[in-house]
């Protein structure tokens, strides 16, 4: 229920079907979090050294090898302002992964199955945007799901993917 919510809320912002679509995009994240305690379950974060330093290793592997890439391809990185890394760490990375790790792939088990099953929803709940907007990329969505999928599957902890998953987004949103 609450993946469909997700969804449903996605696509009526983006079509702007909502008065006051900013306190939505601050009731939405408290939702998505809330779900794994609505469903009494563990919240799987903790704050520690070594998954940090995992979060920031993978990040730092596969971002900058992203940004070769992109300046092979002519792009221009900005720099991010502090409100973006903030807001996409906090309001964007730890709820999508509390839910979609923390809840919903949870509850597929462990192992690879786990992983694709919620990496499909991940990008089924991205895919709207793609109608609504036309960004491509969204579609692309999927490949980064399944390394913050095999973070939390590695680790049963959802920190290394908020990591992974704020620092990708701000990448994708300072690309000029």
């Amino acid at each position: 229920m609450p993946f469909l919510l997700y969804s449903v809320v996605y696509v009526l912002i983006a079509f702007g079907q909502f008065r006051y679509p900013v306190l939505l995009l601050r009731v939405l994240p408290l939702l998505l979090i809330a779900t794994p305690f609505a469903a009494h379950r563990e919240f799987p974060l903790w704050l520690d050294i070594y998954h940090a330093l995992l979060g920031f290793g993978i990040t730092a592997g596969i971002l900058v090898l992203t940004v070769a890439i992109l300046v092979a391809a002519g792009k221009h990185l900005g720099v991010p302002s502090v409100e973006l890394v903030v807001t996409q760490l906090l309001l964007v990375a730890l709820p999508e992964e509390a839910f979609f790790r923390g809840y919903l792939q949870q509850s597929f088990g462990r192992g690879s199955r786990s992983v694709v099953l919620g990496s499909v929803l991940f990008w089924g709940a991205h895919l709207p945007a793609y109608f609504v907007t036309g960004d491509a990329a969204v579609l692309l969505v999927f490949f980064p799901s399944l390394v913050m999928g095999w973070l939390y599957d590695r680790t049963g902890n959802i920190l290394p993917g908020i990591i992974f998953h704020g620092c990708a987004n701000t990448l994708w949103l300072s690309i000029r």
